[in-house]
């Protein structure tokens, strides 16, 4: 049977490897020492009739390329301690003129450069634009291979990614947005955005405006968080004055109530009656904001009805 066919080879191999075991560790009729003796000599008779493998002089010599060195041109900026600047190209300005930010990148031209000078130079310019109200724009030095001494640095000048209006009541987010936002065009630049806010604050129906500007997803984005007060735009009154004719009467009483944001748009609805010896009517008045720069359309009706009291004309 085949399993048979198996262990015969392997019975075989182990007791050719006990006899040759029994025949070196335990000699018949010998000391200790002679059996050593016996047992070293037929290792060394075992070694010195193996034969060596013999010597091939024409075996092929295998010589590996020198590896080239890399040339500095071929190595990413962000890899180098010093490179030669030639020129530096300044990409994306659209707010200075191209001699303002050039007297900045002149003193780094025509002599080697580090990359704490390349940081210093990004800050420079980054700062020029901050302390000149651009708040969120700069300057970023993009890793490159520098070709005949031009480095690249990208400006970016910020912009306002998006406007949230916070305790709102009766404007539309969309007519406050509107409004914030023709000082917020792009560029962003605080100084304009900040006289914005205080115009939108002379509207008679807000109270307070707090405004908090904080970085957006990306570089040179920001987001807008306004917290709004507004105040109540109902209004109603009644007055009485003598300010009338005296052919019509000596004293008037007027009456009025008026709803100062009826639709979310800022525009006011206004209903007013007279009241007098000679002189009874009313009038009605709609004013309409129609963009963002408040053009306003006006439209009016009124009827009054009077009589001639005073004597003798009566």
């Amino acid at each position: 049977m085949p399993a048979h066919t198996l262990k015969w080879p392997l019975a075989t191999w182990l007791t050719v490897a006990l006899l040759n075991t029994s025949v070196f560790a335990q000699p018949v009729g010998t000391s200790s020492g002679h059996a050593r003796s016996l047992g070293s000599d037929l290792l060394e008779r075992n070694r010195s009739d193996r034969p060596l493998p013999p010597e091939d002089k024409n075996l092929p010599v295998f010589q590996l390329p020198a590896l080239p060195s890399p040339s500095p041109e071929s190595q990413p900026l962000s890899h180098r301690l010093r490179v030669y600047c030639r020129m530096i190209r300044l990409q994306g300005n659209t707010i200075f003129p191209p001699s303002d930010l050039e007297r900045l990148t002149s003193p780094y031209k025509n002599r080697h450069i580090s990359n704490q000078e390349l940081q210093q130079l990004r800050y420079e310019l980054t700062r020029y634009y901050v302390d000149r109200g651009y708040i969120n724009s700069g300057a970023v030095i993009p890793d490159q291979n520098v070709k005949d001494g031009i480095i690249d640095i990208r400006l970016i000048e910020g912009r306002l990614e998006r406007i949230e209006i916070e305790g709102r009541q009766h404007f539309r987010e969309s007519y406050l947005k509107d409004r914030i936002g023709l000082g917020a065009q792009y560029p962003l630049q605080i100084n304009r955005l900040q006289e914005n806010l205080q115009l939108l604050l002379e509207n008679p129906l807000i109270e307070r405006i707090n405004a908090d500007l904080r970085p957006g997803a990306q570089p040179g984005l920001a987001i807008l968080k306004t917290l709004l007060k507004e105040k109540a735009p109902y209004q109603l009154g009644l007055v009485f004055d003598n300010q009338i004719a005296p052919s019509i009467g000596s004293y008037q009483g007027t009456a009025y109530a008026a709803h100062r944001n009826l639709t979310g748009h800022g525009d006011v609805f206004s209903a007013q009656g007279r009241f007098a010896e000679g002189l009874t009517g009313y009038g009605l008045d709609y004013w309409l904001p129609v963009n963002r720069y408040d053009t306003t359309l006006h439209a009016w009706y009124s009827h009054y009805d009077s009589d001639i009291v005073e004597v003798p004309f009566n």
